[in-house]
Order: structure tokens, then sequence, then C-alpha cells
């Protein structure tokens, strides 16, 4: 990203889909109207859609749509969250997408970042949709959690209290080399700098399961890693890049770059 790229937006709107258990989420646009392509943009854990306001300007491409979701509890998206029905709400979504602004599967591809990474490649690990291609980037499969024993730790308190929330360590410093947006990201009040134990719990076993079984994901892939990533580790990025099933794949690691790379220099 560079630091001095314009904030503005074209033809951006706000929009609201409706999940199987009838909550209203947001989701945001960009040059919809004639666009014969499409980018599906997944936030991370901690964020929502307003956050790639700056990073659309460098995405804009001719004739493609872009479309950013706002997972249920982020942003102004009411709802639990529930690493699942993030899953179940974005095959929603991507139907939902279809309907409403014709997009066509085979003309549309996703980026999806950290948690939403491993939102995405479950997504098209569990319901094989017929999209054109799938950008990973920096994906949060096994976080660092630094404590020796930290999981387990987590599965108990889970057990014991079933909202048990846990408090990230990670600010804005450790997300990217910008000052700039490292300040803005700490800013940030719709930014949620917990996480749920089950969340927790539930993405380290998902992502688990996808890496296990990745052979039967045949979605050309393009997969980045950031040399200086301390929030997720590197070893489950490379089983999964190892493990994937489709001949057309590209996993690039980002020299320097921290863990945010679409706010990173």
């Amino acid at each position: 990203r560079d630091s001095s790229a314009s904030t503005s937006v074209m033809n951006s709107q706000r929009l609201q889909f409706t999940t199987d258990d009838g909550l209203s989420l947001h989701y945001k646009t960009w040059n919809v109207d004639g666009a014969k392509r499409a980018l599906v943009l997944l936030h991370r854990g901690h964020e929502h859609a307003d956050r790639w306001d700056t990073v659309v300007p460098s995405l804009a491409m001719p004739d493609t749509a872009i479309y950013a979701w706002e997972a249920r509890g982020h942003g102004q998206s009411p709802g639990r969250r529930g690493f699942m029905e993030y899953v179940r709400d974005l095959d929603t979504f991507f139907h939902h997408l279809q309907t409403a602004h014709g997009l066509v599967p085979e003309q549309t591809v996703v980026i999806a970042h950290s948690v939403g990474a491993v939102i995405g490649a479950t997504w098209v690990h569990d319901f094989a949709p017929r999209i054109a291609g799938l950008v990973l980037a920096t994906p949060a499969l096994e976080v660092n959690l630094i404590v020796p024993g930290a999981l387990t730790g987590i599965r108990v308190l889970q057990k014991l209290k079933s909202d048990a929330t846990i408090k990230s360590y990670v600010r804005g410093s450790w997300l990217t080399r910008d000052h700039s947006a490292a300040g803005i990201y700490d800013a940030d009040q719709s930014i949620s700098k917990d996480i749920s134990a089950k969340i927790l719990t539930e993405l380290f076993d998902t992502g688990k399961r996808v890496i296990s079984d990745a052979e039967v994901m045949d979605r050309p892939l393009l997969l980045f890693s950031a040399s200086a990533d301390k929030v997720v580790k590197r070893r489950a990025i490379d089983a999964l890049y190892d493990n994937y099933g489709s001949d057309q794949k590209v996993h690039l690691t980002l020299k320097g770059a921290r863990h945010a790379i679409f706010h990173d220099l």
C-alpha cells in the first residue's frame, strides 16, 4: 500500500443482505454498474468493511465490481460471532450477490485476509463454489498465541464460560510498518480488540481440518505470506500450500511486510 494513495472511493454504496437465520448484515460495493467481473473482499477477524476504503482504489480494474462484506458482529452488522456461522453467511452472501447484482462465480475472485482468509478457504473447501480464483493473504490458520500451552488453557476457559473472550495483544505497530496506518488502526473504535475463546478454538480446529483435506480444493490459488508476520505462524500456511489440490497455485512472501499487508508500505 502506498500511504499517499487517495482515500476516495468510486461509486461506493453500503447495502444489506439477509442471512439464513434472519440477520441483516452489511456490505459495501464499488463500481458495480456495468461490471463484467468481480472481486469479493473479506476483512480481518477484528475489522469491518470500511477498512477497505483506502485499499480499493489500488485494486480497481476496468469492468470489475468490488464487494466487501461485513461479517456478523463486526462494524454495523448485528449478531453474535461464530466461525462456522461466518462460513454459512459467506455462502448466503455469495448467492445474494448473484441474485441482486448479477455476479457470475466463474468471473469472480475472492480476496480474503487473516481470519477472513480462513473463512474463505473453509467456504471453498466445504461448498466448492466455482469461482475464478482465491487470494489468501496472511491466513490465520494457526495464530501465534505467544504463551506456551495457551490454546489448552483457552479450551478449558471456553468450557467453563461459553462467552469468554481473550484480550488481543495485537496493536497497529504489529500489523504494519506504516506509522499512520498503525495509528488509524489503534484509534478505530469499530475494530474489536478482543476475540471470543469459542472462535479462537474453532479457528484452530477448522484450519487443521482444511489443511489436512486441502487436496480436494481445485480453485486457482494466490497465497501471500509476510516475512515479518508475528500474528500467525508460517508453518500452517506452508502446509496449506503443499496440500492444496490445484496445479494453479502460487505462494509469494512479501519481504519485510507485517501481518496487515493491505495496510503496509
